[in-house]
């Protein structure tokens, strides 16, 4: 990142976030530009395929816009943003840098079994596909339509007590999202440290919970049954019979 980020970091911080037209602040924009550049070469060669940075149009054909975006997102919600798109992954990967809180977040999200119909049930769909990921900083986060909570869950006490997810909701979760937070600390505000921590932190997210996971597919449906041939024999109501009819 840019020689201000320590005294960026350290503004947002402690709750005094800097101007708009702060130096420190522009040359921020610019240098997560590039840096969200160098993420796509680093996970391409990873993979072998070509990853691109995922971008609204007026973005991609207006850099003022695009700086003009990122920082607006900035300011709004002390963060930095970009989503990620590899071929055939089941979904983008979306990255978050918080500069209050000192994190980053790498994540996934994707659609929940519709053929399975509780909570423990399709989380269990994704956790099989998971495998045996022991890292600490993975958590699996439930979405829920309406306006109930999101809720999270670290992998590894899911795996162990997969009853946790239980609740009195009728309504199961109708997103699974895969997030690796990482709480950075001391080491956010050094610019070296935290290029290292995010870019090894996509790798490991990537390699963990993406690599080899598979997006739910509805079922093709079923043709109609329909009737065969002499099913109603017999079953048509007998004519009215009229008062000549009986002599």
């Amino acid at each position: 990142m840019n020689r201000g980020w320590r005294n960026l970091v350290k503004a947002f911080s402690s709750g005094t976030p800097p101007s708009r037209n702060d130096q420190h602040l522009l040359e921020t924009v610019v240098a997560w530009h590039q840096e969200q550049k160098d993420l796509c070469l680093i996970l391409s060669r990873e993979v072998g395929r070509h990853v691109t940075l995922k971008l609204p149009r007026r973005s991609q054909e207006d850099s003022q816009t695009r700086q003009k975006e990122t920082l607006d997102l900035l300011l709004q919600s002390n963060s930095l943003y970009c989503e990620l798109d590899v071929p055939d992954a089941p979904s983008p990967v979306y990255i978050t840098v918080n500069l209050a809180r000192k994190t980053i977040s790498i994540s996934t999200k994707l659609k929940a079994p519709g053929d399975r119909k509780s909570a423990r049930a399709r989380s269990n769909w994704l956790l099989r596909q998971l495998g045996n990921v022991a890292d600490p900083r993975i958590q699996l986060l439930l979405h829920y339509p309406g306006k109930k909570p999101i809720r999270p869950f670290e992998i590894n006490v899911l795996r162990e007590n997969p009853q946790s997810v239980d609740d009195d909701s009728k309504i199961p979760p109708n997103y699974l999202e895969v997030r690796l937070h990482d709480g950075l600390a001391g080491d956010f505000s050094g610019s070296k440290k935290f290029i290292e921590r995010l870019e090894a932190g996509l790798l490991d997210f990537y390699g963990q919970a993406v690599a080899g996971v598979k997006p739910w597919i509805p079922a093709a449906p079923r043709p109609i049954e329909k009737s065969k041939p002499g099913d109603d024999e017999g079953k048509q109501a007998s004519p009215l019979l009229s008062p000549g009819d009986l002599n």
